[in-house]
């Protein structure tokens, strides 16, 4: 009994997947990359709220047991509109959930330790438009990004090749949380 009892102790001391971050792409039936719970595109493929959406899918990476809806992210774009992403998810936030800062960071070795401290914003901007998302998780050889609630686990010089080249170019925010 007292086996049992320490086994139990053990396997609840072990952090679950979520918990540990360690996300996989899921795929689809026909091979297509899927979203992957607890993360979701919040209308990003009608609306182009992607601010919201990658602040929202930070959140669910953070506390996996949050409860985000579609309807909770469209209300803060049109609330608060394209440009105001950042002060909302400083102010408001998600599910009770707000960043305590977004700060800008500019090598590796800062987007590696920020993406796993609290996930890092990242802003690709090719020309005139431009797209966030969200890292989640990152060392020295890969990168994990959560897109339109699906999750890429990428090489980082495939990472760069297809987010980084052809005229775009990147910017990426650390962000911490309150409490």
């Amino acid at each position: 009994m007292k086996r049992i009892i320490a086994l139990t102790l053990l396997l609840a001391l072990i952090p679950s997947a979520a918990s540990a971050k360690e996300y996989k792409t899921t795929f689809a039936k026909d091979g297509a990359p899927m979203v992957t719970k607890p993360f979701g595109s919040f209308g990003n493929y009608q609306v182009g709220d992607c601010q919201y959406e990658t602040e929202a899918n930070l959140v669910l990476n953070e506390w996996p047991t949050s409860v985000i809806t579609t309807q909770d992210v469209l209300g803060a774009y049109y609330a608060n509109g394209e440009d105001a992403a950042q002060n909302f998810f400083l102010s408001t936030g998600f599910d009770g959930h707000r960043a305590s800062a977004v700060t800008p960071i500019f090598n590796r070795t800062q987007i590696i330790y920020a993406a796993d401290h609290g996930g890092v914003e990242v802003v690709q901007t090719d020309g005139l438009l431009s797209h966030m998302f969200a890292m989640i998780r990152a060392n020295s050889r890969q990168v994990t990004l959560v897109n339109e609630g699906i999750v890429y686990i990428f090489p980082w010089w495939y990472f760069l090749k297809v987010y980084d080249s052809s005229g775009s170019s990147l910017t990426y925010y650390a962000v911490t949380w309150k409490g």
